[in-house]
């Protein structure tokens, strides 16, 4: 679960519950099951996507929009919870920066993509784009198409682990620090 707190929750309300189940192959990832239910402020969900032969098929208590895109046309993607477990999984130093995450939360689609490593005094850097493909509203769309990130890498137990999580979202910069 995901929540805001304290003054960030006094100014922004935002909640995330969600649990995913699936299969991981190296650094290939196989989505069976994925339930959230969510309140961002702007908009609440309830959705559960099963995924048929690497097709999500998402039942939602929501009536379909206009803009959002069909699930069936979605083969191989990830939902939100795997796709946010790869980003953030202990990798290889081969594996650093080589990622490509097509993203399906059940109405849009997004691409997560690592790429740039660039070695810093304080250990390895990968800079990322959250990249909007399709199923948002015009208004979101001129919100914004690409959001830039950043993540900053330690060496540890013979991997690579994320350190540090930068992001600049519509409602400012945010950064996720592991204890």
């Amino acid at each position: 679960i995901l929540e805001s707190t304290g003054l960030v929750g006094i100014l922004v309300r935002y909640k995330f519950d969600a649990q995913a189940l699936g299969n991981r192959f190296g650094n290939t990832y196989q989505p069976e099951y994925y339930s959230e239910v969510s309140d961002t402020g702007r908009r609440k969900s309830e959705k559960v996507i099963r995924y048929r032969s690497g097709v999500p098929e998402v039942t939602s208590k929501k009536p379909k929009k206009p803009h959002w895109l069909d699930p069936s046309t979605q083969k191989g993607t990830l939902d939100p919870m795997t796709a946010m477990a790869a980003l953030l999984s202990d990798q290889l130093k081969k594996n650093l920066c080589e990622l490509n995450l097509p993203m399906f939360d059940g109405t849009r689609r997004v691409d997560i993509t690592l790429s740039g490593l660039k070695m810093t005094e304080k250990g390895p850097r990968c800079t990322g784009v959250y990249q909007r493909i399709g199923g948002f509203t015009e208004k979101e769309w001129s919100d914004g198409e690409s959001f830039p990130f950043i993540l900053d890498y330690e060496f540890e137990g013979g991997l690579y682990r994320v350190k540090r999580f930068d992001i600049t979202t519509l409602r400012g910069r945010a950064s996720f620090v592991r204890k």
